[in-house]
């Protein structure tokens, strides 16, 4: 993925600078065109934050949590816990819906 992809304008031979943000500037009503956006464009290490707006990323991570999430263990759906599992989670204090809103699954 590269920033022209999602609509950020960049300049050669800089590695880091302001622009406008694609996300917010048609939104705006005033300071339309101003260059809120900080685009950092080193290699391995490729981000870009908005000032205005909030909107922010990683060019570099971006890529990489969907192979990483792919090869994860991580079940895709959540399943009842064991006896075993859920007297070790009381004995702790957690309730089993603190355990499930936390995301905590039994391999």
């Amino acid at each position: 993925m590269q920033f022209e992809d999602l609509g950020i304008q960049t300049k050669a031979g800089q590695s880091r600078y302001y622009t406008i943000c694609p996300e917010c500037n048609d939104k705006r009503e005033k300071h339309k065109g101003a260059r809120c956006l900080t685009v950092n464009d080193e290699p391995d290490n490729r981000w870009y934050k908005c000032h205005h707006c909030g909107w922010s990323g990683n060019l570099d991570a971006q890529g990489r949590y969907e192979t990483v999430r792919e090869k994860s263990k991580i079940p895709s759906a959540q399943k009842v816990f064991t006896s075993k599992v859920a007297q070790y989670l009381q004995k702790r204090g957690i309730s089993k819906n603190t355990a499930k809103a936390a995301r905590l699954y039994e391999m």
